[in-house]
């Protein structure tokens, strides 16, 4: 049985340099540890209700010449208030989500740029979504998947590799733990959540279907305000696939993409594997904020100056210390509002004008089709005016249980 506790071990799986990968007791306790107990996080599923059930509905009626840029703005906020409600230290603060392809070194990246140590040796099946944060002390969350917070040793990070599959025949924790949280005293951007997120294709040599994996990293991305994208510089240049994945995450800030293991590609190459990626990305027309080449085990730029540097203090700068989303909601029912009261406002100057004609025409057959018209206009009125109760309505609810959120974690 997988959870039997009277199983007996040796005195040696006791005494393990890991004792979650050494020992099986310790091993198959951090699994029962992570399906303990399920916490009683509502708000954030009732705000994805509202939007996917109110305002979704709305908004395709309305058919609005920006309702694409709508939706994938809730979308984004939908993906930002689940995490901020289940890692409270995300509040107020600028997510830098760091994303590319599966083996594109991220984990060596974001170990040099914060002083941490997150796992290596993570497979697409077994990898977690990781933020680490500032904080005064180092300590490791994990938010399992039925929203349940465990607080983890260094030893249980450590562990959360390929190599704990391979030991207990294909544990893996990706369906366990939803994100794992890196709070870390060396970290020093205060204002700064950066997210590791799985790659978004599946390793060269598996033939496991990498789309869970890239749905994954697309809604953790997704939740990001900014975004450092990396690519292998031995492998080559972004990609067209790179290129389709970061438009589907609707990033309206500058992106800055990251060339890695420059250490191992030759200057003249990567001078010339920048100026590519950099002739792809502006034929996208997204804001790019530069192109650099880097080496993650000296912690040195190899090309691009100071850009890593100055775009994380530009990130660090632009937090406020507040939640920026209630005035975002705000911004957004008001600009939708005005475009509904200006359409309703044409279609009473239409069907004003049509009664006025009505009333001066003797033909019958053109009567007929002028009240037609004329029917079709007040009902489309009467469909906007509804629609705009709902919006506000809608969006009422998503502001109130917003206030509700941050009442709980001021007690909190």
């Amino acid at each position: 049985m997988l959870f039997d506790d009277d199983i007996e071990f040796s005195e040696d799986e006791l005494l393990p340099e890991n004792p979650y990968l050494d020992s099986a007791l310790k091993g198959i306790g951090l699994v029962k540890d992570l399906f303990v107990r399920k916490s009683d996080i509502r708000n954030s599923r009732k705000f994805d209700r509202i939007i996917t059930k109110e305002l979704f509905p709305v908004l395709g009626k309305l058919g609005l010449p920006d309702s694409l840029e709508i939706y994938s703005s809730l979308s984004r906020i939908r993906s930002r208030v689940t995490e901020q409600e289940k890692i409270r230290l995300l509040r107020g603060k600028k997510v830098v989500g760091v994303g590319g392809k599966f083996s594109a070194g991220k984990s060596s990246f974001i170990n040099a740029l914060t002083g941490t140590k997150l796992p290596d040796g993570q497979n697409p099946t077994t990898s977690v979504a990781t933020y680490i944060v500032h904080a005064d002390e180092n300590r490791n969350i994990a938010v399992t998947s039925s929203d349940n917070v465990i607080e983890l040793d260094d030893d249980a990070v450590e562990a959360l590799t390929h190599e704990f599959s391979d030991k207990y025949n294909g544990i893996g924790f990706s369906r366990i733990i939803n994100n794992l949280v890196i709070y870390s005293a060396d970290f020093p951007y205060e204002n700064i959540a950066i997210i590791d997120t799985p790659g978004y294709s599946k390793h060269d040599n598996s033939n496991v279907d990498n789309n869970s994996d890239a749905e994954i990293a697309r809604r953790q991305l997704r939740s990001a305000d900014y975004l450092i994208w990396l690519v292998d510089s031995v492998q080559g240049v972004i990609t067209q696939r790179d290129l389709e994945f970061i438009s589907s995450l609707n990033i309206q800030t500058e992106i800055l993409v990251v060339m890695t293991k420059a250490d191992l590609v030759s200057e003249e190459d990567i001078a010339k594997k920048i100026e590519q990626s950099r002739i792809s990305m502006q034929a996208t027309g997204r804001p790019v904020f530069d192109i650099i080449a880097y080496d993650s085990y000296s912690g040195e730029t190899v090309a691009g100056g100071d850009s890593l540097e100055r775009f994380m203090d530009m990130v660090n700068a632009s937090a406020t210390g507040e939640d920026d989303t209630v005035s975002e909601l705000r911004d957004m029912s008001s600009r939708i509002l005005h475009e509904i009261n200006t359409q309703i406002r044409c279609d009473q100057e239409a069907a004003d004008n049509l009664q006025m004609i009505i009333s001066a025409t003797m033909n019958a057959g053109h009567i007929s089709s002028l009240v037609r018209e004329y029917a079709r206009l007040n009902s489309h009125i009467m469909m906007l005016s509804d629609s705009s109760s709902a919006v506000m309505t809608g969006f009422e609810k998503l502001i109130s249980l917003l206030s509700q959120m941050e009442e709980v974690q001021a007690v909190e």
